[in-house]
């Protein structure tokens, strides 16, 4: 009698799920090479490359990604938005509505109240680093180039956050989510992903501050499975970096002004 969980067994190591010789085993590992060549290789090639606008890469890629999760039967196609039902139940306010069809005091209390208390607490460690590392920079876009930062503030959530949330959240978390069983380890790849798509910077607070960042954005998409409200979150910490100081940082023409000491 043959012992069984030969070949086509199952197992898991590190959260990551490895069947021997079944389609489902080859089609993570073909989803494995996909997240290391696109999340992990790509980055550091652009880093090599001649310097090109983002936007050349940012907006077709997220083109991209929208029309393969519009083709994949398996995705939930509110999630490129506002998806309402998950909101609802993240607020714990399902079905509770006032007259006008807005979501109730839970949806405030919930989900955009801690969300302003994480930005504040933020907002004070970087005030508190730049005071005593980089005091020259604080505030130093709204302060030398008020009509610059003002077209930031407007600008960078539309063109900028979105397509990066549909890119490193909507489509990484969904895409990858069979290849990382774990909640945890998704999130730390994600992390590290997010992270590595910021070494064109060429600096290390860029790189910290987008690691510990996506840990942010990502609870907050897995809890909503909204697109939107991620970008809400990212756009909030984004217009910060830029208004505190620390916009040079996220800026590849200001790799030269950079202490040598951050830079690499």
């Amino acid at each position: 009698m043959k012992p069984e969980g030969n070949s086509r067994s199952q197992v898991e190591q590190g959260g990551v799920a490895f069947g021997a010789d079944s389609p489902v085993a080859a089609k993570a590992r073909a989803r494995m090479l996909e997240m290391i060549a696109i999340f992990f290789a790509l980055p550091w090639l652009l880093v090599l490359a001649p310097a090109i606008p983002l936007w050349l890469v940012l907006w077709p890629a997220a083109g991209l990604v929208w029309l393969v999760l519009r083709a994949d039967a398996s995705f939930d196609r509110a999630q490129l938005w506002f998806n309402q039902a998950m909101i609802l139940q993240a607020a714990g306010c399902i079905d509770r509505f006032d007259h006008c069809g807005r979501l109730s005091r839970s949806w405030w209390r919930s989900i955009l109240l801690p969300m302003l208390v994480r930005l504040a607490v933020v907002a004070l460690i970087l005030y508190l680093f730049l005071l005593l590392v980089l005091p020259d920079s604080l505030f130093a876009l709204p302060r030398q180039h008020p009509g610059l930062w003002l077209a930031v503030m407007l600008l960078y959530p539309l063109l900028s956050v979105y397509p990066q949330e549909l890119i490193f959240r909507t489509f990484f978390l969904h895409r990858y989510q069979d290849i990382c069983k774990r909640p945890g380890i998704l999130l730390l790849t994600n992390a590290l992903a997010f992270a590595m798509a910021h070494v064109i910077y060429r600096n290390w607070v860029a790189v910290l501050l987008t690691f510990f960042g996506s840990f942010l954005f990502a609870r907050t998409y897995q809890r909503t499975r909204s697109t939107l409200v991620a970008s809400v979150e990212h756009s909030l910490y984004g217009c910060l970096i830029f208004t505190i100081g620390l916009g040079r940082f996220f800026y590849l023409g200001g790799i030269n002004s950079l202490p040598a000491l951050l830079r690499f």
